[in-house]
């Protein structure tokens, strides 16, 4: 089932809006202090018109991207909303958010991301596995992959990479030790 844009199923949708209800600050990390560098790269090289911010969470990216671009129209959507998302923008970004679509439905999701997006995308995905467990208590990362992986099957979009990379972090969790993780990050372009 096809909702919105993110292919997921009705029992996985209803996990997330639970789990956005019982924990609020669900989602939000290290980098909602930072825009990370390369998309900055991406919105300065493509001077994208419209940018949608696939699985949003809870707005953070999005109002800091019309506080620095105001005259970028940025909408962004999250599973947990009701809404529609644009058929069409010039820009998709994702931070944290494709390692979350359930594994038998990431490539009818990139394909529909390449649909809607007219001139680039830029995706950072974490490739480990979360602190979070759902509530039916799988892990919150559904699809915990390599870098390779995701550059295979990031050719569903039907764009083409413009820049990449991968690397690794050691995160400081409250009361757990450092969690030793690993990132991609991708610039995609038509």
């Amino acid at each position: 089932m096809l909702i919105n844009c993110m292919a997921l199923t009705k029992e996985y949708h209803k996990l997330l809006k639970e789990m956005h209800v019982k924990k609020p600050k669900w989602g939000r990390n290290f980098r909602d202090k930072d825009i990370p560098k390369m998309m900055k790269e991406a919105i300065e090289n493509f001077a994208p018109k419209s940018i949608l911010d696939f699985g949003c969470g809870a707005g953070i990216l999005v109002d800091k991207l019309k506080h620095l671009y105001p005259d970028i129209n940025v909408t962004g959507w999250d599973p947990r909303f009701e809404g529609k998302m644009p058929s069409e923008v010039d820009m998709i970004i994702s931070t944290d958010v494709l390692e979350h679509v359930e594994p038998t439905l990431v490539q009818e999701t990139l394909t529909d991301l390449g649909i809607r997006a007219r001139v680039c995308q830029y995706h950072l995905i974490a490739c480990f596995e979360a602190v979070a467990i759902l509530p039916d208590g799988r892990n919150a990362h559904l699809t915990v992959r390599t870098p390779d992986w995701w550059q295979a099957e990031l050719k569903h979009t039907g764009m083409d990479k413009f820049k990449e990379d991968a690397y690794a972090l050691l995160v400081d969790v409250p009361d757990k030790d450092p969690l030793a993780t690993t990132y991609y990050e991708c610039i995609l372009t038509k």
